[in-house]
């Protein structure tokens, strides 16, 4: 499984008056095995309600399993997680929003999407 990037929708967080940040490393259901196998090599942070813009890009450094466990359509446990991270010097906010459209339609219904890294380079080198 080659690295990912993981796009999040933080606008309702940014409502309720978080930093980009927080919003972004938030408390996530998503694909443990992603996370422990460290696979997630970014997290964008994007607000398709106010400003419409990515807020943040963060490398995470940690991981952490969040208590508070959700469950699934058909009951099983799917925890949460969140991280620590820092801004990467790869890719910046002015970067990424050069091909917002193009993030914000990897979404289907939900809050979050998964991209391989190699397809953020590519959208990326299409706009230099």
């Amino acid at each position: 499984m080659s690295e990912q990037v993981l796009l999040l929708k933080v606008g309702n967080a940014l409502q309720e008056g978080k930093s980009p940040y927080e919003a972004t490393r938030g408390n996530w259901v998503l694909a443990g095995e992603k996370v422990k196998n460290n696979k997630i090599k970014y997290v964008v942070g994007i607000d398709n309600r106010n400003l419409h813009q990515v807020v943040g890009i963060y490398e995470p450094k940690m991981w952490y399993e969040v208590v508070w466990i959700a469950k699934d359509i058909d009951n099983r446990e799917m925890p949460r997680f969140r991280f620590d991270g820092i801004e990467p010097t790869t890719f910046t906010v002015d970067d990424l929003n050069k091909v917002y459209d193009k993030l914000l339609g990897k979404f289907g219904f939900g809050e979050k999407a998964y991209i391989p890294l190699s397809e953020l380079n590519d959208l990326m080198s299409l706009c230099s």
